[in-house]
């Protein structure tokens, strides 16, 4: 009976077919379709346990008070905004922690230059170069009034002196003081596009353009209020504008304004992951991860955070978010 069933379908099937050759088309797409669905799985993002956009589930503690973030390479490193100036190693891997010391005195930023991690200490006017491989404390170095932000720019240290209105440019081999340029007031964040070093003035609603082989002023360009966070994505510099929740895009060749886009409150730092901005924003607990499109339009995504998200950077797959208040960095 079973067989005489199957014949009877198959000539009903042909019969179809012929008089309506289309049909096979949609049961091939039926069928193929959940085929290619499967062949396109991200492996990758399932090794990684990236179920969702944002994975905001770990979170590591690190003692009071962390503002500053920065990645080495191989780990993840904490500095802390209190009266020890606790630093702490991470491994990116299981959030482990590898390395802790204190500093002495409270820190705001950090910066890798390939082989250390130098730490801006505001109170004591100074620098610390800081061996990776082992926290060894190599030197501390004196530079302007207040410093707040540090960078490297491939070859040398830059440091920003926030009551000083100055950056200077130290040897990332000695601390040598190369030169000391004016800005704008409060230079509070740095980034460099390749060439240049953009300081962000929190005070001006500004930033400045400097040469990075000479210092040169190559321009002041305006943005939002109170500016805090600035980084480059390969053609834009993207400003963040702490007192009216917003970003702001300029063209790096040029300085021309390009869009500003609305953020959550209190936008404070950024970092780039290669497709995305992230960018905190402390007044609200989350951080928004945003990508410029066409004519402005933008694919943006929020997600939450401890209190008071601060200091964020980018370790090759995972963003490292730091919590002022909460005295713990998320693994996102």
């Amino acid at each position: 009976m079973q067989a005489v069933f199957v014949a009877r379908a198959i000539k009903k099937f042909l019969r179809l077919f012929r008089a309506h050759p289309a049909v096979l088309l949609v049961l091939a797409l039926t069928i193929a379709l959940p085929q290619v669905s499967r062949a396109q799985t991200n492996y990758n993002r399932i090794a990684l346990q990236r179920w969702y956009a944002g994975n905001t589930a770990a979170a590591f503690s690190v003692g009071s008070y962390p503002t500053a973030v920065a990645f080495d390479g191989a780990s993840i490193w904490v500095g802390n905004d209190n009266v020890t100036g606790t630093v702490t190693k991470i491994n990116v891997s299981d959030g482990t922690t590898t390395l802790t010391f204190n500093l002495g005195t409270p820190i705001t930023q950090l910066a890798f230059d390939g082989s250390n991690i130098w730490a801006v200490e505001p109170s004591t006017n100074s620098v610390a170069k800081v061996r990776a491989s082992d926290g060894l404390v190599l030197g501390t170095f004196p530079v302007g009034s207040q410093p707040y932000s540090v960078a490297f720019d491939g070859t040398n240290i830059w440091v920003a002196n926030l009551f000083g209105n100055t950056v200077m440019k130290l040897r990332k081999d000695a601390g040598a003081v190369l030169g000391t340029y004016p800005v704008g007031s409060e230079p509070y964040s740095m980034a460099y596009d390749g060439a240049n070093m953009w300081v962000v003035n929190a005070s001006s609603n500004s930033v400045t353009k400097l040469r990075g082989s000479d210092g040169a002023n190559l321009g002041t360009f305006p943005v939002g209020v109170e500016p805090t966070g600035i980084a480059f994505d390969g053609s834009l510099m993207w400003i963040v504008n702490y007192g009216s929740n917003s970003v702001t895009t300029l063209l790096a060749s040029t300085g021309a304004p390009q869009y500003t886009y609305t953020l959550g409150t209190y936008p404070y730092l950024i970092a780039y992951d290669g497709s995305y901005m992230w960018i905190t924003n402390s007044g609200a607990n989350t951080v928004t991860r945003i990508r410029p499109a066409i004519r402005g339009a933008v694919t943006a995504m929020t997600f939450p955070t401890q209190s008071a998200p601060a200091g964020v950077a980018f370790d090759g797959a995972n963003m490292w978010v730091a919590d002022l208040y909460s005295a713990t960095v998320n693994k996102m």
